[in-house]
């Protein structure tokens, strides 16, 4: 086998696997590595031989311009696949006073996490009261109590583009089924699982008070009957989807009119009450009882 050949098969394999990305995963680890580059520049040096103290010294600069930890270790992660697609060893990114340097940043995260309270069922009635003077009440009443009580991340609740996105993993109408105590919602993707046969379905139980996720979303559904099934299952009066990056913004401004500590977990979106395990079982046992009711019917 010639060399030329040779070569041309490892650009295809290359290929291949880029090809098992999601446009967004690339498009990320791109801007992860063009930052990284405009970050060495006025240093004279380059991705490929900028060694561990340049490269520290490039997350911790992301650390003090107030991105999150994880977002940070995220670029890390970004510039290590970069290397890996460049057929590049890149040992720098893997010497002792980095692997030093996460492990110390994940202690801290560690630490920070546990001294941050949690957002009660209480807290939630306070925002959902001032997002009901906002222009937008139906949907950020259903938005705000879905996300609370499924414990659903951002990223799972809607889109990250408003015009690119795969309607075959996004949230959509279709993934909802109104039960007499509650709701079910289908659930075909998450950060953890990447790839499903069929959706896994998970029930949401009626409070029948202020924050009932099931009041909330059907009153937001019935609003919108004329938004296609297939769309996102939050969209703006125009019935442009709600992104990711404008689900934080509100929560964040809602913050600012409530008593809520803007240093309480949240992760991302999802809103955990403090009684995180008594939920987790009661929602394991509602499944359970969803699945054998699904059962039945299918005899």
């Amino acid at each position: 086998m010639s060399n030329t050949c040779f070569r041309d098969l490892v650009k295809r394999s290359r290929a291949r696997r880029e090809a098992s990305l999601r446009p967004s995963t690339r498009r990320n680890r791109q801007n992860h590595w063009d930052q990284f580059r405009l970050f060495l520049r006025p240093l004279s040096s380059r991705p490929r031989t900028a060694g561990p103290t340049r490269l520290l010294a490039f997350l911790e600069f992301k650390l003090s311009a107030g991105l999150a930890s994880a977002t940070v270790l995220n670029y890390l992660s970004s510039l290590r696949s970069m290397f890996k697609s460049k057929g590049w060893r890149g040992g720098y990114l893997y010497h002792q006073s980095v692997q030093e340097w996460v492990a110390g940043l994940e202690r801290w995260n560690d630490d920070d996490f546990k001294a941050q309270p949690y957002i009660s069922s209480d807290q939630l009635m306070e925002v959902i009261e001032v997002a009901t003077q906002s222009g937008h009440v139906l949907l950020f009443r259903a938005l705000l109590s879905f996300a609370f009580y499924t414990m659903m991340r951002a990223s799972n609740l809607t889109v990250a583009d408003a015009e690119d996105f795969d309607h075959t993993l996004c949230l959509t109408r279709s993934d909802i089924i109104f039960t007499d105590d509650g709701f079910e919602v289908g659930i075909r993707w998450s950060k953890t699982l990447q790839k499903k046969s069929q959706a896994t379905w998970l029930a949401v139980p009626a409070t029948n008070d202020m924050t009932c996720p099931r009041a909330h979303l059907k009153a937001y559904l019935d609003a919108t009957q004329d938004v296609d099934d297939t769309q996102p299952l939050f969209v703006w009066a125009d019935a442009t989807p709600v992104t990711q990056k404008e689900v934080r913004e509100i929560l964040k401004s809602l913050h600012q009119f409530t008593s809520i500590d803007p240093a309480a977990r949240t992760h991302g979106l999802t809103m955990c009450p403090t009684l995180y395990g008594i939920v987790v079982r009661v929602r394991l046992a509602l499944i359970r009882e969803a699945d054998a009711r699904r059962a039945h019917l299918e005899r």
